[in-house]
């Protein structure tokens, strides 16, 4: 299982980002393909996004994964687990330390680690106003 601490992925230069996603969580994704476009907007296409459901496996090409609609999968915890860097969304019972805050300061994001260093899960928890304009 390869994880974002792999040399590998460091030398290639190229970050791949796997989304994994729900059917209720499908329409997300123009947003998601519109940011690494605009990251890529330089010329060098430095981040590829690898978009399938969440019954697909992650790739072992995978640097870090974002995970969108259901609650995580045993795959997925081990993956993290094993080293890797997870966005996690709707998890509602997310412990660690708050990593964003909205303009009301209530935390919507928080950091944990997970596994083995350096795995870490964002679970971001965002108000449901916003996927209703999805």
């Amino acid at each position: 299982m390869r994880t974002a601490t792999d040399a590998s992925a460091a030398s290639s230069g190229k970050v791949e980002i796997a989304v994994r996603y729900a059917p209720s969580a499908e329409a997300s994704l123009k947003y998601l393909e519109a940011a690494v476009d605009a990251l890529n907007a330089t010329g060098t296409r430095k981040y590829a996004l690898d978009a399938e459901a969440q019954s697909a496996p992650i790739p072992d090409s995978a640097n870090a994964v974002i995970w969108l609609g259901l609650e995580p999968t045993p795959a997925l915890a081990a993956w993290i687990d094993a080293g890797g860097t997870a966005i996690v969304d709707h998890q509602p019972r997310a412990t660690g330390a708050p990593a964003w805050r909205d303009a009301d300061g209530e935390v919507i994001a928080r950091a944990a680690p997970s596994g083995k260093f350096p795995a870490r899960v964002l679970s971001v928890r965002l108000p449901a106003s916003i996927y209703a304009t999805i």
